[in-house]
């Protein structure tokens, strides 16, 4: 039977260059928009990107000035990175960590930039910002003192107790912002890049696109050059530690996202092939991924441990071919 392709309508494209321009002020859309451009690109041709290309550059500039602008370009080399790492058919895995390389830096020289032109240390101004945003809201909340019955957005006022603890706590945070930023950053990287290329190969999928064959998740599994790479990070920590190198905590924090990251998904992978075996299997996933959600962050962090466990003892395939099936098991 002959494969029918689908090719993206007129509708779609609009609707992709509207999602595109909705980035400029809501960033969360970039987690998807370059991956629906670059489907665009690699399913529908050049015509109907430019076409939603040129619908999301005008309306970021109409929606927020010369800052729309700025978040346009953005877009263009997040879906630039992501259409040539898809076509040139890298796997699923680089193009996951090249486009999140990418969103980092992009994000870096969108917070710091300022930094640089006024000879402030890094992170300065988005320190400044957080303390304004907090101390505004403080004295926000101060004001409901005087007003008994009021509430704050629809909670209720905190006492004045209450309210000193919450500034001290506002205090901390502000000091500790610098270590904490570039945590921030390679986070909020790891989460476009990965959402963007699984939604691009997904959107793809019935096109005429020619794309890497595509694994089940249960299966996916970190390559051995990840851990390799790993290993060299640790390496360059040790070595930074010893050498004495300033703001080491915050490239501590840093590494620790590009590591728990990727291993935390190989262990839901783990643990979703380990659920299949049930009869309830939906059910089992579903209350699993609600409760990963209500445990973050420390949900991430437990399924990395899995994930490690997974890499070396191979809990997968031990799973589908046990001890005595004939299955060589290194």
């Amino acid at each position: 039977m002959e494969t029918v392709y689908k090719k993206p309508t007129l509708l779609t494209t609009l609707l992709v260059g509207l999602a595109g321009a909705a980035g400029a002020f809501a960033p969360i859309a970039t987690l998807a928009s370059p991956a629906l451009l670059a489907y665009l690109l690699l399913g529908g041709g050049f015509a109907q990107f430019a076409l939603a290309a040129a619908l999301a550059g005008a309306g970021s500039f109409l929606l927020v000035g010369t800052v729309g602008l700025q978040a346009f370009v953005r877009l263009m080399l997040i879906t630039l990175c992501l259409y040539l790492m898809l076509r040139k058919k890298r796997s699923y895995f680089d193009t996951a960590m090249f486009t999140s390389a990418l969103v980092t830096v992009l994000l870096y020289v969108v917070v710091s930039l300022q930094d640089y032109i006024d000879g402030t240390p890094a992170f300065y101004n988005a320190q400044l910002l957080f303390s304004e945003v907090w101390e505004s809201t403080t004295q926000q909340m101060r004001m409901l003192l005087e007003q008994p019955g009021q509430s704050f957005y629809g909670m209720p006022a905190l006492t004045e107790a209450q309210l000193n603890e919450f500034e001290r706590m506002g205090r901390m945070i502000v000091a500790q912002t610098p270590t904490y930023m570039p945590m921030v950053l390679c986070f909020m990287g790891a989460a476009t890049g990965l959402s963007n290329t699984l939604l691009c190969v997904r959107f793809c999928k019935n096109t005429k696109a020619q794309l890497r064959p595509t694994h089940p998740f249960a299966f996916w599994r970190l390559p051995k050059s990840f851990m390799q790479g790993l290993l060299v990070m640790g390496g360059g920590l040790i070595l930074a530690a010893i050498i004495g190198i300033s703001s080491l905590d915050a490239v501590l924090f840093a590494v620790l996202v590009v590591a728990l990251v990727p291993l935390s998904l190989q262990g839901v992978a783990t643990y979703w092939l380990l659920m299949g075996a049930r009869r309830s299997a939906s059910a089992m996933r579903t209350i699993m991924l609600v409760l990963l959600v209500l445990t973050l962050p420390f949900s991430v962090v437990m399924m990395a441990i899995v994930g490690i466990i997974e890499q070396f003892m191979h809990l997968r395939r031990r799973a589908l071919n046990p001890p005595g099936d004939g299955d060589n098991d290194d």
